[in-house]
Parts: structure tokens; C-alpha cells; sequence
């Protein structure tokens, strides 16, 4: 019966998420704020936690 299990996931998430994946795919392509900023880091300085 675990064989029938289904996930749902609504629209708006699977679109807010794909909303994120294109905006960083966007941002990498920008040349860096600074010689310190690496988009693969998991932590930006004073920026943002992903």
C-alpha cells in the first residue's frame, strides 16, 4: 500500500521554487560584487545564508 503514496505539491510551489532556481542560475552569471563573494559558498558575509 506505501506503493500508492502521492505527493502533492501545489502549483505555486513548484513555481516559487523554480522562480529561485532561475534567479540564482541569473545571478551567477553577474560578474562578482567583490573579490570575496564565491556563489558556490553556502555563507555570503553580511549578505545572505542560503
Amino acid at each position: 500500500m506505501d506503493n500508492n503514496v502521492l505527493i502533492f505539491t501545489p502549483r505555486f510551489e513548484r513555481d516559487a521554487k523554480r522562480n529561485l532556481k532561475d534567479f540564482i542560475s541569473f545571478a551567477e552569471k553577474l560578474p562578482p560584487l567583490n573579490q570575496k563573494m564565491e556563489y558556490a559558498s553556502p555563507y555570503w558575509k553580511g549578505a545572505v545564508n542560503r
